[in-house]
C-alpha cells in the first residue's frame, strides 16, 4: 500500500514544491535549454492555450484523467475520477506488477494480477489527503489552475529518434524541463530532462475519459492477509 500511495501523493507534492522553489512564476521562462536534440523553436504560448493546457482544463472540468505510458518496457497506468484513483505499475520490491485502487468511503485495495490475489487496507486519512490534491494529482499540471496565466509553453518541432514531432516544453529550472511530443495532436512521448539526463515515457495515452470498471475489484481475485 505504502509504495503505491507514495508514488501518487509524493509525485504530486514534489512537483508542486519544485515549482514553488525553482519554477516558472512569470511569463517568458520557457526558453529552450538547447541540449543535444534537434529542436526548431517556434513561439511561446500561454499554458491554457497549449494542448497540454487543454487536457488539464478537461481534467478540472470533468474531474477525470487517464494516463498510460511505457518506461523501460514496463507499462504504467494512473487514473483518477471523482476523487477515486487507480495506479498500475511494476513494483521492483515485489518483483511483479501491482494495482492500487482507492474508492471514496471504501478500503484501499492492492492487487497482484499474477497471483490473482489482493490485500485490503483501511485507507483512513490517506483518502482525504488524495481528495485535497485534485490540483496536484500526478504532478502532471505545472501550477494550480488559478496560476496558469503565470507560465508559458515553448512550442515548435523537435527530432527524436530520427522522427520529427510537434512539441511543447516547459522549463522548470536551468537544468530541468518537461517535454511532450505530439502526433496528430496527441501526446505520445514525454521526456523529463534533468542535469543532462532523460527519463522517457513512451506510448503515451492521456485522456479525460476514465472507465468506472478500473475502480472495481475484478472477478476471480482472492483476499489474502
Amino acid at each position: 500500500m505504502a509504495v503505491v500511495l507514495m508514488m501518487v501523493v509524493s509525485l504530486a507534492a514534489c512537483q508542486k514544491q519544485l515549482f514553488r522553489e525553482k519554477g516558472c512564476r512569470k511569463s517568458g521562462c520557457a526558453t529552450s535549454m538547447g541540449k543535444d536534440d534537434d529542436r526548431e523553436v517556434g513561439e511561446e504560448i500561454p499554458f491554457d492555450e497549449s494542448q497540454w493546457g487543454q487536457l488539464a482544463q478537461g481534467y478540472f472540468d470533468d474531474g477525470a484523467l487517464f494516463l498510460k505510458c511505457v518506461q523501460n518496457g514496463q507499462e504504467q497506468v494512473w487514473a483518477v475520477k471523482d476523487g477515486n484513483c487507480y495506479v498500475k505499475k511494476y513494483d521492483s520490491e515485489a518483483g511483479q506488477v501491482t494495482i492500487g485502487i482507492m474508492v471514496e468511503g471504501q478500503d484501499y485495495l492492492e492487487l497482484y494480477p499474477e497471483e490473482k490475489t489482493y490485500k485490503k487496507y483501511d485507507s483512513g486519512g490517506e483518502q482525504q489527503e488524495l481528495k485535497q490534491q485534485k490540483e496536484l494529482f500526478f504532478g502532471w499540471f505545472p501550477l494550480p489552475q488559478k496560476d496558469w496565466n503565470q507560465i508559458t509553453i515553448e512550442t515548435g518541432q523537435m527530432e527524436y529518434q530520427g522522427k520529427t514531432y510537434d512539441y511543447e516544453a516547459l522549463r522548470l529550472s536551468d537544468q530541468e524541463e518537461e517535454i511532450y511530443l505530439y502526433e496528430s495532436n496527441q501526446p505520445i512521448i514525454n521526456i523529463h530532462r534533468q542535469d543532462g539526463k532523460d527519463s522517457v515515457y513512451e506510448e503515451l495515452e492521456i485522456k479525460n475519459q476514465v472507465e468506472d470498471r478500473l475502480f472495481e475489484l475484478p472477478s476471480g481475485y482472492r483476499l489474502v492477509e
